[in-house]
């Protein structure tokens, strides 16, 4: 089998393309970039590059967001929270059984005055959709420190009820040390 591809019938004004790139690539087999160059060394110096490089790419990365940042999520706002709304609701359903859908998150929203649903937190924030992971039954909208404080908890009643107790001990032995202290023990 021949070492050249292109050079048909001894051309010898017809520059030859070599089938094994330096480092021993089969180039008809790996296939080659637009600039003839083998794919497997071209992706191995992308690689390389981007590895000695990192600083730059971030410190670039990170001026364009705060020049372009804003300008980008209000322009595409829409598309960006409708998008994230279809992740975040994916097969969750409804109270009556269908798909959540943003008509769905539309109408709590505002039956919940876009508050958190946890009464002691009642945050006007950007509203997180919570739902039972069994069931996969939607039961309200919550601040993100209230959903992911229950996601890190596993919707275990107990779990909470014991934090809460955790907490209101930890207030007492904290009076206790100051009542101490204040009586020079």
């Amino acid at each position: 089998m021949s070492s050249t591809r292109g050079n048909v019938g001894g051309d010898k004004g017809v520059q030859t393309m070599k089938r094994f790139c330096p480092q021993g690539h089969d180039t008809l087999t790996v296939g080659r970039t637009k600039y003839k160059a083998c794919k497997i060394c071209s992706r191995q110096r992308t690689k390389e590059w981007a590895k000695n490089h990192r600083a730059e790419m971030n410190a670039a990365n990170k001026r364009w967001h705060t020049l372009h940042w804003k300008q980008y999520r209000e322009k595409h706002i829409a598309r960006i929270q409708e998008s994230a709304r279809k992740q975040e609701w994916k097969g969750v359903l409804n109270t009556f059984g269908k798909q959540f859908t943003s008509q769905d998150y539309t109408a709590v929203h505002c039956l919940q005055e876009g508050r958190c649903a946890n009464k002691s937190c009642g945050r006007i924030a950007n509203l997180h959709m919570d739902h039972d992971h069994k069931t996969m039954r939607f039961r309200g909208l919550l601040c993100q420190g209230c959903n992911r404080a229950l996601g890190m908890c596993q919707d275990n009643v107990d779990k909470l009820i014991g934090l809460a107790n955790y907490l209101n001990n930890q207030e007492v032995a904290h009076e206790e040390t100051n009542v101490h202290q204040e009586a020079g023990c």
